[in-house]
């Protein structure tokens, strides 16, 4: 559904949806890794990051914070001072994509070996 040619978002965001050949482990393995270890090592960049290694607190806080600031543009209430501040810890989509591409070019360049061990020690 991601990458239906009218109705997904992959084309309309210019995504090439990369899929591996049936039966063929090894290639399904480098894709997943890839998968893995490229949204993990950008999303840790951002003050919002919420996944497995984040500090439980620290994204308790930043998550209660962003649904205190949805709640209440939604119900078209006035912004409190820290919901006027939430706004500020969220990318944008443009720096998304900026870090999105700048991992991709590092990651690109390396040696297939090199890729396979360092995405081992990442997702540890």
């Amino acid at each position: 559904m991601l990458d239906a040619d009218i109705t997904g978002i992959f084309p309309r965001l210019g995504i090439e949806h990369i899929t591996s050949i049936p039966g063929n482990p090894p290639a399904r393995g480098i894709i997943e890794q890839l998968n893995g270890v490229l949204p993990r090592r950008r999303a840790l960049r951002f003050q919002t990051y919420n996944g497995l290694s984040a500090d439980p607190n620290g994204a308790r806080v930043q998550g209660q914070k962003l649904l205190s600031l949805s709640n209440a543009l939604r119900q078209g209430k006035e912004l409190n001072a820290t919901q006027q501040k939430t706004p500020a810890i969220l990318p944008s989509w443009r720096q998304l994509i900026d870090a999105i591409e700048e991992e991709v070019q590092r990651y690109n360049p390396q040696p297939r070996a090199r890729r396979a061990t360092e995405g081992s020690t990442v997702n540890r």
